[in-house]
């Protein structure tokens, strides 16, 4: 009656401030939910790659997903750091495919990477299915690293909760790509 989602919710999710947009928000993620359980039941969770967004709390899964393949390259898991890329995945093992993630502040190439743009960059857009893997810090990244931008990926366009961060491949210059303030969502429709 007082229009905010009380207490008791928030300790549960950090979700929406009004509670129907809460309420309409839980109901989607419980729905998906559902699909992620049919996925690991019948082993295909990860063949057509995965939507965070529709994950209460997709930094446990991304955590996870790092014990995994600290297990299964025998390494103790603070020796891992998280790569992307925006290409082909190869199937193979410990590479995820994520899905629905959305780009603001740069334009995007068809080449997988961050491209300027003239004028005003689109508000927001969706990107390609981008491909994660936690590897040894030892091994070398997928681009070198003066042509790649540490973009922040958050949760929700508020920009108030901070996921992870990718090295995007950049097509452009750097510092403009950083004073733009380029970021990526898991969410860009609520």
């Amino acid at each position: 009656m007082a229009n905010t989602v009380p207490s008791a919710w928030e300790k549960r999710w950090e979700g929406p401030e009004t509670p129907t947009a809460w309420i309409r928000i839980t109901n989607k993620t419980g729905s998906a939910l559902m699909k992620w359980v049919q996925g690991a039941q019948a082993k295909s969770l990860f063949k057509n790659g995965v939507n965070l967004s529709e994950l209460f709390h997709p930094e446990t899964f991304l955590n996870a997903f790092r014990q995994r393949n600290a297990r299964i390259m025998k390494v103790a898991i603070d020796e891992l750091k998280l790569t992307s890329s925006f290409g082909a995945n190869t199937g193979e093992e410990g590479k995820l495919s994520l899905s629905g993630l959305w780009l603001q502040g740069s334009g995007f190439g068809n080449d997988g990477s961050l491209q300027e743009v003239s004028g005003m960059a689109a508000e927001i857009q969706a990107l390609p299915s981008c491909i994660i893997s936690w590897i040894p810090k030892s091994q070398a990244d997928p681009y070198p690293e003066d042509k790649t931008v540490d973009t922040p990926v958050y949760h929700s366009l508020d920009r108030e909760k901070l996921l992870c961060t990718f090295k995007i491949q950049n097509g452009g210059d750097r510092d403009k790509a950083i004073i733009s303030g380029v970021a990526l969502f898991l969410n860009g429709s609520e």
